[in-house]
C-alpha cells in the first residue's frame, strides 16, 4: 500500500533484500532492536549511532545490555563535519554501496542546504511525505562515529557528543 502512495517501490527493494519491512502503520521498535541485536551478535560493533527521536527507550535498553550506543543529536555541530565528509567520500568515490538503490534514493532526496552564517550544514528535505532521508542520515550519522577513531579526523568523540567515550559505554 506504502508502495502505491507514495510512488516508490518499497515492495520491490523489500523482496530484493534492500529494506525490511514491518507489519504495521507504525515504526516497529522491538523488529529494530531484534535486528540491532542480531548484528551485534555477528559483526564486532565499536558503536551504534543514534537520533534520539522516538528512539530513547528502545537506545536506553541497548546500553542497559552493554552495547556500544551512542546519541547523535541531529544539530548543526554535529551533522556539519559528518554531511561535508559524506559529501566528500561520495564526490571522491570512497563511500561504497554496492549500488544499493534505497539509499542512493535516500541521498537524493536530500535538498543542499543553505548554511548557517558558520557555514554549517545538516541534512534536510523538501516537505513531502515520500522524501524519505533517513538511510542518509544514518549513513552520515556513521561516518560521524567511524572518523571518531580515525586520528586524523576533525571529530572529537566529547564534542561530537557532549561525553566521554568511557560515560557514553558505561
Amino acid at each position: 500500500r506504502r508502495s502505491q502512495e507514495d510512488s516508490v517501490p518499497y515492495d520491490q527493494w523489500q523482496a530484493e533484500g534492500l529494506i525490511t519491512a514491518t507489519d504495521g502503520s507504525a515504526i516497529d521498535e522491538d523488529a529494530i532492536e531484534a535486528c540491532i541485536r542480531a548484528l551485534c551478535g555477528t559483526y564486532d560493533v565499536q558503536r551504534i549511532g543514534f537520533d534520539p527521536y522516538h528512539t530513547r527507550r528502545m537506545m536506553a535498553r541497548l546500553a542497559d545490555d552493554g552495547l556500544p550506543v551512542v546519541e547523535v543529536a541531529q544539530h548543526y555541530r554535529l551533522m556539519s563535519p559528518a554531511m561535508k565528509n559524506t559529501e566528500k567520500a561520495i564526490l571522491e568515490r570512497r563511500l561504497r554501496h554496492g549500488g544499493h538503490e534505497a539509499l542512493r534514493w535516500a541521498f537524493a532526496n536530500v535538498v543542499m542546504p543553505v548554511p548557517d552564517p558558520n557555514g554549517n550544514v545538516k541534512p534536510s528535505k523538501k516537505h513531502s511525505r515520500n522524501l524519505k532521508i533517513d538511510p542518509a542520515v544514518a549513513t552520515m550519522i556513521a561516518m560521524a562515529l567511524a572518523t571518531v577513531a580515525d586520528e586524523d579526523a576533525i571529530y572529537d568523540f566529547e564534542a561530537l557528543t557532549g561525553r566521554t567515550e568511557k560515560e557514553a559505554h558505561g
